[in-house]
């Protein structure tokens, strides 16, 4: 079993703005405010929302929870009204194989101790691009944006952490091979928040396809680790601003 690693602050804020004359002035002075906190650590996302909910979906990563609370009071001072809101935190999973795992399998191996020893240093590798990846993420440069929360269930039979570690990690590696056939077409980030909100993680969806953001979610939705133990919140999609 591996330990969770958080990384970056992360806020989903669901806006609208007021109805009359002053709606323009608010919207430059968030407009303002975005320009203002951006910054090489700090990311901000903008997207209008499709739907009545909201006008707005902005997605916040910063390196401190400080920055964070800062980003949210301007933008919530400049006249928007927040009516939806997600904090929480990146992490790496704790279904990830640990070293010592990967050492097993790589031992069991019918190659030389040279082979073995290449086996580990691209594992090391590629673990280290997938840590950093989940922790410090450079969200990038797609058409639409889908967010929303999920917990899994704690219901009778379906009682997800009733389930020993190992049955676990199975149901999550089924899952994450369902996610690895949309590669280079939906980029997928997981954000923790138990203890954060209602919910226990948040799943942020960037793809140049919306049709692409419907087929994953809905493939998802067939492997058991959803079926049997995921409840889902409030979806929301936009159209992230160039």
């Amino acid at each position: 079993m591996t330990e969770n690693k958080t990384g970056w602050y992360v806020s989903h804020l669901m806006i609208t703005f007021p109805i009359g004359d002053e709606k323009p002035s608010v919207v430059n002075e968030l407009e303002t405010v975005v320009e203002k906190y951006r910054s090489e650590t700090v990311q901000i996302l903008v997207a209008d929302s499709f739907g009545h909910e909201s006008d707005v979906l902005l997605m916040i990563l910063a390196p401190t929870s400080d920055e964070i609370l800062e980003i949210e009071q301007s933008i919530k001072s400049c006249g928007t009204i927040v009516v939806d809101s997600f904090f929480s935190l990146t992490e790496t999973s704790e279904y990830a194989t640990t070293e010592q795992e990967e050492q097993s399998r790589v031992d069991a191996l019918e190659v030389s101790d040279e082979e073995k020893s290449k086996l580990m240093n691209a594992w090391r590798e590629r673990m280290e691009i997938y840590t950093q990846h989940k922790l410090y993420p450079q969200m990038p440069k797609k058409k639409y944006i889908c967010f929303y929360p999920m917990s899994k269930k704690r219901d009778g039979q379906n009682n997800w952490y009733a389930l020993d570690f190992e049955t676990r990690a199975e149901y999550m590696r089924a899952h994450g091979m369902v996610g690895r056939r949309y590669a280079g077409r939906v980029t997928q980030l997981i954000t923790g928040a138990t203890g954060l909100t209602d919910w226990e993680w948040g799943v942020s969806l960037l793809s140049n396809s919306i049709s692409d953001i419907k087929e994953i979610i809905y493939e998802m939705r067939f492997d058991q680790a959803s079926a049997l133990y995921g409840e889902f919140g409030h979806f929301t999609i936009g159209q992230l601003r160039k």
